[in-house]
């Protein structure tokens, strides 16, 4: 999984891509979750949350298409990888 850094380089901000820590990945993959499954209140919690991850078994739901816009964002902002000199 890769995130995004924000960096300022001549007063303009810039979102480099990075690779993620492996516990802010599994931080990340909670918050996004709980996020999805705290928006639909129609039903439980604990049945929205067992949907959830079924889909995301299946590689399918609102978690995945998060991931992939994710990765989307980083692709976009490679070309400012350059900046990157830590």
């Amino acid at each position: 999984v890769v995130g995004l850094l924000p960096v300022r380089y001549r007063n303009r901000s810039y979102h480099l891509p990075f690779p993620l820590t492996k516990q802010k990945r599994i931080f990340l993959g909670s918050k996004w979750l709980v996020q999805v499954a705290n928006k639909n209140k129609k039903t439980k919690t604990s049945v929205n949350l067992a949907n959830i991850i079924q889909q995301t078994f299946f590689k399918k739901g609102k978690i995945m298409q998060k991931k992939k816009e994710f990765h989307q964002l980083a692709a976009k902002n490679r070309s400012y990888a350059r900046y990157r000199w830590f």
